[in-house]
Formats: C-alpha cells, structure tokens, sequence
C-alpha cells in the first residue's frame, strides 16, 4: 500500500468561525493565483496564492480559457486566509490544500467540515469531528468528499448522498469501526485507497453509476466478504482487493462475457482469498 498520507483536517482543532455564502454576485474570483495545466491540457489546478494578498479567496471557474477544476497539494499550505470559496467546477481537493491555515473557516453540519462554493455551503466534505454521530451521513447538498476527509474517523456506518459525485483519494481510509457503507446512485468516481484497511467492512454494493474500481479501493478490508457490482463497471484497478483475506463472492449483474470485457489490471485480484465470481449465466472461480 501507499505511504501513509496525513489528512488536513488536523487544523481543524481550532475554533471554528462559518461563513453564510451569500449570492454568487457578492464574490469576484482572486487574481494572482497560480496554475498548472493537467497532464491531458484539459482543465487547470491551483498550486498556490501566488501574488494574491487577499484574505478571502475566490477559486474561478475558468483560467484561460479552461476550467479550473482542482486545487492541488500544498496549494494554500500555512497561508493566511479566512475563508476558501470554491468553484462548481471543483472535482478535487489535496489533502493538505488549506494544512496550517489556522484562520479559515469552515460551515459545520452534524460534526462535519465542509467547504462552500458561494451557493452551496456544503459543496466539500473536509473533514469530521468527535461529536459526530456514529451513524455518520454526508449533507444531501454535496458534491465532492476531500481527500483523506474522514481518515480514521470512528464511524460505523456511512450514507453517502446521489447528490455525491466524487470521492477523493484515500476519503474513507482506516476507519477501523466502519462496518456498513450506503453508496447511492449518482456516485460515479470513487478514487485509489478510498475505503482500504477498514477492518470491519464486509459487504459493499456499488451502484450503476460508478464505472470504476480504482487501484486498492478495498484493500486490507479483512472482514469483507462479498462485493456486488454492476455491469455498468468498465475498469478495475491494481489491488483492488488485495489482503481481504476474507473475500469469498463478487457478485456481478451481467454476463460472464461481459465480466471478461471490463478491463482489469493484471494484478486486480493479487493477494486475494479464493473468491467465486456469481454472474447471471455462471461462475467464474479464482
């Protein structure tokens, strides 16, 4: 597995202040701040506040022309800023975008974070704290989950919303008492490492909307024994599963033809139990 990676959401110790996000008229996007174009010259990241001095930023929809739709690591490490207004075009967050800035607020709701976009307070889950409940549930208005979010948060159950698109790397990673996870319908990118070494997982069913399994999604979820998937998955990563040592059925809504068209890395089921693969017209052993 990866190099374990500290959330942000460490700063969130301190006091917090919440902001009203107001009418998108209210806030004109910060200049200065810098960019980088994405490896398919696609979209653009922000990778700093560069010459921006203001306290309150505004991420932009667009730069030159292209969407901006990440902000990147460090971006804002130990800046001084107050408040982080988002774009609806945000898809990614790092996980140490806003580490150290110890005057940014944030909007609470159940003992979560999130961060807002000027009409959304809730746009981003960033993080979670003592006082939330065990039975833990995303606001029904977010888009986006940072990553590492929820890192090693004592939760045993998770509901997370249609209205969810996209769950950072590493969201859900290590939260040793999660036992159940509600995934619905409308999720449809779910990143590497999301719900590995969550020990006591063990049963997922994923919607028809999500197409893909990142790299180590599941991995080192001891206690889960099956997975259903739809025959809506198009990709499944390296390791996806590796070290569930308790895995005994994929339950797959398709054919076995279909099962043998989704592409698959070649190490997709290393260092997994001898599951059995149920698809409508058969099964398929390890």
């Amino acid at each position: 597995m990866k190099k374990k990676i500290l959330p942000f959401i460490l700063i969130l110790s301190i006091a917090l202040t919440f902001c009203s996000c107001g009418n998108q008229n209210e806030y004109t996007p910060s200049k200065g701040l810098e960019y980088s174009l994405s490896d398919d010259a696609t979209y653009y990241i922000v990778t700093g506040i560069g010459s921006c001095d203001a306290s309150v930023i505004v991420i932009p929809e667009e730069h030159d022309g292209l969407p901006v739709r990440a902000i990147g690591i460090s971006a804002f490490k130990n800046e001084d800023i107050t408040h982080l207004i988002l774009s609806k075009n945000i898809d990614s967050i790092a996980y140490d975008a806003v580490d150290g800035c110890s005057k940014l607020a944030f909007n609470e709701y159940s003992g979560a974070y999130y961060l807002g976009t000027a009409e959304n307070k809730f746009f981003a889950l960033a993080g979670i704290s003592d006082e939330a409940s065990d039975e833990f549930k995303i606001h029904s208005d977010t888009k986006l989950v940072v990553e590492c979010a929820l890192w090693e948060a004592n939760i045993k159950s998770l509901s997370i919303p249609e209205s969810v698109a996209n769950i950072g790397n590493a969201a859900f990673y290590s939260c040793s008492a999660l036992e159940s996870v509600d995934i619905a319908n409308g999720v449809s990118r779910i990143e590497s490492e999301v719900f590995g070494n969550c020990k006591k997982l063990s049963s997922v069913t994923l919607p028809e909307s999500v197409t893909r399994i990142e790299e180590q999604t599941f991995a080192y979820c001891a206690a889960l024994e099956e997975i259903t998937l739809t025959d809506k998955i198009e990709y499944i990563g390296e390791y996806a599963f590796s070290n569930c040592e308790s895995l005994k059925d994929i339950n797959f809504i398709g054919t076995t033809e279909q099962w043998n068209n989704i592409e698959k890395d070649p190490l997709w089921d290393g260092y997994t139990a001898n599951y059995t693969i149920h698809c409508k017209d058969g099964d398929i052993k390890k």
